[in-house]
């Protein structure tokens, strides 16, 4: 069996990431890309790839619906027992990875993360659908079920919504949000002859610093 991927390659665009075409503020920066790539994408433009590690420096990597974003940072939720939870809660530093294959862009983002306040969680959690609500009380994330079938996992949902009909879904503690706080944004973009662009902003008290990385 041939598994090679060599034929796997593709022409990038003749457009050129120039350093005079760059904010100085990378939240400006990263704001420009991502207006576009929901223009091109329209859906699922916001999903991005988290990495995490454990005290023991082993790496875990999943993707995850960035949900709002400014100059304080880059907001996501997530069930607190889930596995991605407890690798921040022994190293809250995280990196985070933005893929927009059309565009031929990337951009990384990476800091401390951090729980949010419990009333930003809670009234993000009432925006959502009531089933989605509903999911959060029903899966018991990252942890072991009972069987390989997706019964118990349906059972577990319609028992939550008849234990809730006809009432408000309250509020799960286990579950809200964190927020990234870069300290590292690296804006790539693929060019022709794979001599592709590398943009770093790295954070130095409270000013950027900014370079161009060799591909």
């Amino acid at each position: 069996m041939d598994n090679s991927l060599s034929h796997l390659n593709r022409d990038y665009k003749e457009d050129y990431l120039l350093f005079e075409d760059m904010k100085e503020d990378p939240f400006e920066q990263f704001d420009i890309w991502f207006r576009k790539s929901m223009e091109v994408y329209r859906v699922g433009s916001n999903a991005m790839f988290l990495a995490t590690s454990d005290r023991k420096g082993r790496c875990s990597v999943r993707t995850v619906l960035l949900k709002s974003y400014d100059k304080e940072g880059l907001l996501f939720y997530t069930n607190y027992n889930s596995s991605k939870a407890r690798d921040i809660k022994e190293n809250p530093w995280v990196s985070a990875q933005f893929h927009w294959p059309d565009m031929h862009r990337d951009i990384r983002v990476s800091g401390n993360v951090y729980k949010v306040d419990k009333k930003i969680s809670e009234s993000y959690f009432y925006t959502r659908p009531r089933e989605s609500q509903i999911a959060v009380w029903a899966s018991h994330q990252s942890q072991k079920i009972e069987s390989l079938s997706r019964k118990p996992l349906e059972r577990s949902f319609q028992e939550i919504a008849e234990k809730f009909e006809n009432e408000k879904i309250p509020y799960p503690d286990f579950w809200g949000g964190y927020l990234i706080v870069p300290e590292c944004f690296e804006f790539w973009q693929g060019a022709k002859n794979r001599l592709h662009d590398r943009i770093v902003y790295s954070k130095n008290q409270d000013l950027w610093q900014v370079e161009r990385l060799a591909p």
